[in-house]
């Protein structure tokens, strides 16, 4: 556990991936919370770099005032996709996506998802990779506060979203884990493959995004294939 964690952090990251944008009084309201505990959490969390201000306008009730509203740096939405849990509907993970829809190629195809009705596969991938990097970003807060987790984070957030982006449209991935699969999910994990082919096929940008990682895990396989090989030939001659 780190150090320190912000007050009502998780609930502020959770609400503004559903909502986008919002102020600290409509957090503080709908989350049922206090305002004061909202104010010092969003304070922190504009200090280390997880949030942002998106706007200043003036209040509704009294113009003299000038109200911030806030939405997820993507260093932010990272930690809020790490904290979703397993009883997250698809429809909130659509409305996540349809919110950063620019933040990676996955959110950005998620209507084409929608129409196909694939989006339990892509769930079920999200969470599966989502889960790797909560993982590391867990075992980092062992040892770092919250504000080195954030530059950390910050510092290689698009290669994240890029890894996040390959583990879901690795149509080979599940081949690579086949070996440790039931027969009955196996057949499973093959048709939802299938499912998810017929729909990248239909899209050009999505077409030439997965040949590209093929083409890159052609060549790490490639070079596996060689090592093993010499592996092979090693313990041979050994015996």
């Amino acid at each position: 556990m780190p150090r320190y964690t912000p007050k009502n952090m998780p609930v502020i990251l959770g609400y503004l991936a559903i909502h986008n944008h919002a102020n600290k009084w409509q957090i503080a309201k709908d989350m049922k919370k206090s305002y004061s505990n909202i104010h010092k959490t969003i304070k922190e969390l504009l200090r280390i770099g997880i949030i942002k201000i998106t706007r200043v306008q003036p209040g509704t009730k009294n113009p003299k005032i000038e109200v911030e509203y806030y939405t997820l740096t993507p260093t932010g939405l990272l930690l809020a996709l790490c904290s979703v849990t397993e009883a997250t509907k698809e429809s909130v993970w659509g409305l996540i996506a349809k919110n950063y829809r620019n933040t990676c190629l996955t959110f950005k195809k998620w209507p084409l998802f929608e129409q196909k009705h694939i989006e339990h596969i892509v769930v079920k991938r999200l969470k599966d990779t989502l889960s790797f990097i909560h993982f590391l970003v867990t075992d980092v807060y062992r040892y770092l506060g919250d504000k080195e987790v954030a530059t950390i984070l910050t510092t290689h957030v698009t290669q994240t979203f890029d890894f996040l982006d390959e583990a879901v449209f690795a149509l080979n991935l599940r081949v690579l884990i086949a070996r440790f699969k039931f027969p009955e999910e196996l057949a499973e994990d093959l048709q939802e493959t299938q499912m998810f082919l017929s729909t990248i096929i239909e899209d050009e940008e999505l077409r030439k995004y997965v040949l590209k990682i093929l083409s890159k895990d052609k060549k790490i396989l490639k070079t596996l294939s060689e090592v093993t090989n010499q592996l092979i030939t090693t313990l041979s001659l050994e015996t």
